[in-house]
């Protein structure tokens, strides 16, 4: 039986001000775009039993990370990492809706991660989440429901969670989270993984890696050389155009 779209709860303007939407995107969104999202997230009905099951139990955070507590945030409290910080691509629009539709049929399988900011207006900022976040955006734009307002996050203490632990934080949840990373993003967190543990004095850090990662400690050596190609060599290797030996002969 199809979902009467007319019943559900939706803006009364696509776009309108609205004080609790500050920080919360898709400003843009046309009354006709809105509608056929609306259609889109509100008639799929995805069933939790097709939520592959080791999405909900892979554990997020490493385990040495200690001192946080868990609770729900105004979404509009949240400032995103930096961008040298969260260099990830982008996830297409048609993941980012993939995501809202699994959110809307089976609720937040996995809370985001913040740390506090000190600051009054934009309290957290996110290291872990930023597409479940747009995902909650666009879910308040399209249906107006203000459980789309607040989310549940781990919350560490700025004081207790120094920058290079952060940033460890958002290239470790990528890794164990992102089923389809790049090469290039790939590469990049290795690479960033190796500069982060020298600045803590870890000595093995290929055995580290290697241990989180779950990867060969051969590929680790690889991918901090490829790190080092150009950006259009990247775009080559990301687009399967060059093998990732060739990659690293370049």
């Amino acid at each position: 039986m199809a979902l009467n779209i007319n019943k559900l709860s939706k803006p009364s303007k696509i776009g309108a001000e609205d004080t609790r939407l500050k920080g919360i995107g898709f400003d843009n969104l046309s009354v006709e775009k809105a509608a056929e999202l609306r259609e889109r997230v509100a008639s799929n009905q995805e069933t939790k039993a097709s939520v592959p099951a080791e999405i909900e139990k892979k554990p997020e955070i490493n385990v040495s990370f200690e001192g946080y507590e868990y609770k729900k945030v105004p979404v509009q409290t949240l400032i995103d990492a930096p961008a040298e910080w969260n260099f990830f691509t982008v996830p297409s629009e048609n993941k980012l809706i993939d995501l809202a539709i699994s959110i809307y049929n089976n609720g937040l399988l996995q809370p985001i991660v913040v740390r506090s900011t000190g600051s009054e207006e934009t309290p957290y900022q996110i290291l872990a989440g930023h597409t479940r976040v747009s995902a909650y955006r666009l879910l308040y734009k399209l249906f107006n429901d203000e459980k789309y307002l607040e989310i549940e996050a781990i919350i560490f203490d700025k004081d207790k969670l120094n920058d290079t632990k952060a940033r460890e934080i958002i290239i470790d949840t990528n890794m164990m989270q992102r089923g389809n990373l790049s090469y290039s993003d790939t590469v990049k967190c290795v690479s960033e993984k190796v500069k982060l543990l020298k600045e803590q004095g870890i000595s093995n850090i290929i055995d580290v890696i290697s241990k989180d990662y779950d990867i060969k400690k051969t590929s680790i050596y690889m991918f901090t050389k490829l790190d080092k190609l150009i950006e259009p060599f990247k775009e080559l290797m990301d687009a399967k155009k060059i093998t990732l030996r060739n990659a690293e002969k370049l």
